[in-house]
């Protein structure tokens, strides 16, 4: 009897992973608004000094598609979130969250167009600042990250969001 238990569980989960694969094959045909672009979000470095005064993060903007995209460069925007995963000196999880958004409210930037050929990238560095007290204590931290930039002129233009997240370590190191 536990056995067909195990079948029918495993037959639904097929079945939800069948269903979901469909969906999002339908969903990305209809979502071309973002004509192939993609933000990522790189760590120089997995592992930080205790005591640092930020994390370097570089941002890349990627044209995967087939034609050239007009790309505001200064509406590169970013949003960032923090949870202690790990205390590594009492060896327990920390379940708060820190955010911070990188982005000048009320002062738009002037348009900075930038045109990415088809598999053509646009770079920026940012440096996210990791001065609070939550930053206090070795460990490991996830780090979330959600971007924006603005496409296509003025007229006509859209913003396309991305988001990831990355583990990293703070550590304390010999010489800071």
């Amino acid at each position: 009897m536990t056995i067909g238990r195990y079948v029918r569980i495993s037959l639904i989960a097929m079945c939800m992973v069948v269903a979901t694969s469909v969906l999002s094959q339908n969903g990305s045909s209809k979502e071309e608004p973002n004509r192939g672009v993609e933000i990522l979000a790189l760590m120089n470095s997995p592992s930080v000094c205790l005591g640092a005064d930020h994390l370097s993060v570089r941002l890349v903007v990627t044209n995967q598609g087939r034609e050239p995209v007009d790309l505001d460069v200064s509406r590169l925007s970013t949003t960032g979130g923090f949870l202690a995963l790990i205390d590594t000196t009492e060896m327990k999880f920390r379940h708060q969250t820190f955010s911070s958004s990188y982005d000048f409210i009320g002062h738009a930037p002037r348009p900075s167009i930038t045109t990415l050929a088809p598999n053509g990238f646009f770079e920026k560095d940012i440096e996210i600042p990791i001065r609070d007290p939550f930053f206090s204590r070795e460990g490991l931290y996830k780090l979330s990250l959600s971007s924006s930039v603005r496409l296509g002129p003025s007229a006509q233009s859209h913003d396309v969001f991305s988001s990831s997240s990355t583990i990293f370590e703070l550590r304390a190191c010999e010489s800071q």
